[in-house]
């Protein structure tokens, strides 16, 4: 049971956490280049954030529903007028005599046919891409927030932990446990702090009433998050090593097991 704070409690530590997220909160420190010094290096890490975020990637058949069909509309039109504009560009590039306007006509409209479909192709790729990255961010920034968390918590065990760690390695930390949580905990655990995040997603504005209901849905992944950790030891072990500024050479520990 978590006791539940007051919307200034909230607000405040919203914005330290949102401080400790940002890549500016601080100054450079000799510690913090080397943390950063591996972590720009390590190729694992970019593979296995890259491996998330398409293993748990938004359907297609789920982005699609979300798109408003008005919008739509406004794309298209938007591609049929410019395709129209280049078929007028096309049909005037040069004199042709009368007897082959015929061909030229049915050739501009087949060509501009063709560009408003990969016009269409293309806008509609863009959605689809834009989507996926705004819900890689709104997940991803739960995950972190919930990794600023996970110190405190650590931290009780292990006091020896640094307390300027959240500073000195933070927001690149944060995102080396939410790439070692989502590499390695169950793939039903990691939907359901999924689903959390993007039922969530700008709940966490300060400026909104909405803390409150987001903090619940923290707390409710972060007791996911321990329950993880307590069945598996590698990878409670491997994030308290990230708070002491090591990062992992592999952030797939069951594979890494499997070849020891």
């Amino acid at each position: 049971m978590y006791v539940t704070d007051s919307n200034e409690s909230l607000k405040q530590k919203y914005e330290k956490e949102n401080n400790l997220l940002n890549r500016l909160h601080g100054y450079e420190t000799v510690e913090r280049t080397k943390f950063l010094n591996k972590y720009f290096n390590n190729k694992d890490f970019i593979k296995n954030r890259e491996r998330n975020a398409a293993k748990f990637k938004e359907p297609l058949k789920s982005i699609l529903k979300k798109i408003k069909f008005d919008y739509l509309g406004i794309v298209l039109l938007a591609i049929v007028i410019g395709s129209f504009a280049g078929i007028y560009t096309y049909a005037k590039k040069d004199d042709v005599s009368i007897e082959k306007q015929q061909n030229k006509n049915i050739k501009s409209v087949f060509v501009g046919l063709v560009c408003m479909l990969v016009g269409f192709g293309a806008g509609l790729a863009t959605t689809v891409h834009s989507h996926r990255m705004i819900r890689k961010y709104d997940v991803e920034r739960f995950y972190n927030r919930m990794a600023i968390r996970l110190f405190s918590v650590l931290k009780k065990v292990y006091p020896d932990l640094q307390d300027n760690a959240l500073l000195n390695y933070n927001p690149e930390s944060s995102l080396v446990i939410t790439t070692l949580l989502m590499a390695n905990m169950s793939e039903e655990d990691t939907k359901k702090i999924q689903s959390l995040a993007i039922t969530l997603s700008n709940k966490d504005n300060v400026e909104k009433d909405d803390l409150q209901e987001y903090e619940a849905g923290i707390n409710e992944a972060f007791e996911i998050v321990k329950k993880a950790l307590d069945q598996d030891q590698d990878l409670y072990y491997s994030i308290l090593q990230v708070y002491n500024g090591i990062i992992p050479r592999n952030f797939n520990l069951h594979q890494s097991r499997i070849k020891e």
